[in-house]
């Protein structure tokens, strides 16, 4: 496998770049990373200063860590978010609920289906508009969304272990300002 495919190069051929930037090893030479490295080793400079990319891994990690915590419980973290919104707000439409927790039309569809085959929320008539239907928290519902609370409780322990606990109060406090923004403007 030494040279690059049609797909393009081969992967072992990462250059490392030191705390300058400037990528260089001996005598000015390339140093070169295997994949296995540059992926668990560090982030690519273009990548590394850039905060969208940043909190977009973080939020992988953060999920992956999740939906670990929940299984036991036959749930993901996007299906714990909706309870903790529904929950939080009480009865709403399913369209409203997407757009307050940040999730697309297609999804939210597919997503309230599993909630009501689990029996942790159902679609009741709104009282105010006969042909429109708002999504309820059953009291099954309720305590799943309870047992997972705990069960992910300790979750940002680990997340955030690497940061002294002021850093992580910090961040927290920052992390809601950027929240606040709310949703992307479509």
């Amino acid at each position: 496998m030494g040279e690059g495919t049609a797909r393009g190069p081969r992967l072992t051929t990462r250059t490392r770049t030191n705390r300058t930037g400037r990528g260089r090893g001996r005598a000015g030479t390339p140093r070169r990373l295997s994949i296995e490295a540059a992926i668990f080793d560090g982030l690519p400079p273009m990548l590394s200063d850039r905060p969208g990319y940043l909190l977009w891994r973080i939020a992988v990690r953060s999920r992956e860590l999740l939906d670990r915590a929940l299984e036991p419980l036959g749930i993901r973290a996007k299906t714990f978010g909706l309870l903790a919104f529904l929950a939080h707000v009480g009865p709403i439409s399913q369209q409203a609920l997407g757009q307050y927790a940040g999730v697309d039309a297609s999804t939210m569809v597919a997503l309230i289906d599993g909630l009501e085959a689990l029996g942790v929320a159902e679609r009741k008539r709104d009282p105010r508009d006969r042909r429109a239907y708002l999504l309820h928290l059953t009291k099954a519902g309720e305590r799943l969304l309870e047992k997972a609370g705990r069960l992910t409780g300790d979750l940002e322990d680990d997340l955030l272990a690497p940061l002294k606990p002021a850093d992580q109060q910090r961040l927290v406090k920052l992390l809601k300002a950027l929240a606040a923004a709310g949703p992307p403007r479509r």
